[in-house]
């Protein structure tokens, strides 16, 4: 049984196939106003996860931070390297709930199709890891539970916000 977020990559290929664009344009102010409100230098190691077309991707690319833009789409991944020439290193398909990855990160970020837009600042040494199972029946099964607070350690002094 395919997982439900799957099928976006779907979805964003009969969108791309037309020329269009799932989102706009425009970035999130929010990721900005975090940056400035917290003093986050460029030396951070940012996880972006569901960069989606990678409209705030951009803007912390091009102001020169560290990011690893991420998401479950190969096809929202190569929409991001073929429109952002010269950053296509710095995006990459993950499965956050299933994959790893061998890097350390200071600080992430998680958007969803469902409204969620998390982001938060971690303690060094913390493991961040996302919800879900497989049922016994070999149904995948991701609860509705608040995981960012069940699962991840914000670095003190640092609000944690869920948008």
């Amino acid at each position: 049984m395919r997982k439900y977020y799957e099928a976006y990559d779907e979805r964003y290929k009969a969108v791309h196939k037309k020329n269009l664009r799932w989102m706009g344009y425009e970035s999130s102010p929010i990721v900005t106003e975090i940056i400035q409100k917290y003093g986050i230098s460029k030396e951070n190691a940012f996880l972006e996860i569901g960069c989606g077309e990678g409209r705030d991707s951009i803007v912390l690319l091009e102001n020169g931070y560290n990011l690893l833009a991420t998401d479950v789409s190969p096809e929202a991944v190569s929409y991001c390297k073929a429109q952002y020439k010269g950053y296509e290193e710095r995006f990459s398909v993950l499965d956050a709930v299933k994959g790893k990855l061998d890097k350390k990160f200071d600080y992430i970020e998680y958007k969803s199709s469902n409204g969620t837009d998390f982001r938060a600042s971690l303690i060094p040494e913390s493991h961040w890891c996302g919800g879900g199972e497989t049922t016994l029946s070999g149904n995948f099964f991701n609860p509705n539970l608040p995981t960012e607070e069940v699962f991840i350690s914000p670095k003190k002094g640092f609000q944690s916000c869920v948008y």
